[in-house]
């Protein structure tokens, strides 16, 4: 009986010192959670859109992101005039948080991409 309840007493300790490793090696997954927000864009495109002239514009975009938060004014000054005498769009096509998602606006409006992915 002394030795089966050693034992027990042995195994609950190493049960005991499993759980305490594994929260001091995995700290509440921190890294997954900032991954999971991150804000990641995929495609962005300014013209007449969706069928006429257009310009790609995923570098320029993509270089704008701060913070995982993105403010971009839809305008030729920012992303040349692919379209003369036509009213220009711009479209952002990005993940947040792996979720893919995209945002349109029109030309001389304000595109905006905020820290939660909205």
């Amino acid at each position: 009986m002394y030795r089966f309840k050693n034992l027990a007493i042995s195994m609950m300790l190493i049960a005991a010192c499993a759980v305490l490793i594994g929260l001091i090696a995995f700290p509440a997954h921190a890294e997954d959670q900032t991954a999971a927000k991150k804000l990641v864009i995929v495609k962005a495109v300014y013209g007449d859109l969706p069928d006429g002239d257009k310009t790609d514009v995923t570098e320029k975009v993509a270089a704008m992101v701060k913070d995982n938060a993105l403010s971009v004014e839809a305008n030729n000054d920012n992303f040349g005039d692919p379209a003369e005498g036509t009213v220009k769009k711009l479209q952002v096509n990005y993940t947040f948080g792996g979720v893919a998602k995209s945002k349109t606006v029109d030309e001389n409006e304000t595109l905006t991409i905020s820290s939660t992915g909205e």
